[in-house]
């Protein structure tokens, strides 16, 4: 509730088209969450409620508690692990967001097998540049590079249109590194 006040204020504006809980603290009960959530919604400060980075118990606790409208969590070729939850989403007509979708840049096409991560870049502590995950990523890559050059299209345009391409898949948000 104070952090929504916060956000209101902030923007000068009096409700918000969708609100999200990102990680839940691993404290408070999701229902507890999400039924503050859905009292600020019936006071109209709020028109939707997503929640993000949930399994499909989790997910499940939230819609049993109010209606939610969007489930946001990582899903690439690289990563497909919540595609389960994310079809029980879609089935429930909850819609599906997904970040990550060119996998840390892997998907980029800029990246190969001489490329390093030092220092403070957070790729060289994710597993996907790492060992034999790294390889069966760029292998991937590799695929996604000869679509690629077929259609005249960047790997990260291949990957991205793939993931719009599936039923299960709503929003694909992509980061940049640069402008």
């Amino acid at each position: 509730r104070k952090s929504l006040e916060g956000s209101l204020s902030r923007l000068g504006c009096d409700t918000i088209p969708i609100y999200q809980l990102h990680w839940p603290d691993g404290k408070t009960p999701l229902s507890d969450s999400i039924g503050i959530m859905e009292e600020l919604r019936t006071e109209g400060k709020i028109q939707s409620l997503g929640v993000c980075n949930l399994n499909i118990d989790e997910l499940t606790t939230c819609q049993n508690t109010a209606n939610i409208s969007t489930i946001q969590l990582p899903f690439s070729l690289a990563e497909r692990q919540n595609e389960e939850c994310m079809k029980r989403a879609t089935a429930q007509k909850t819609d599906t967001l997904v970040y990550n979708a060119i996998a840390h840049g892997l998907f980029s096409g800029k990246i190969d097998r001489s490329s390093k991560f030092t220092g403070t870049d957070m790729r060289s502590r994710i597993k996907l540049f790492k060992g034999d995950e790294f390889d069966r990523v760029l292998n991937i890559t590799d695929r996604i590079r000869v679509i690629s050059e077929k259609i005249g299209k960047s790997c990260a345009q291949v990957a991205i249109n793939y993931l719009l391409s599936l039923n299960h898949v709503g929003v694909v948000i992509v980061g940049t590194k640069k402008p």
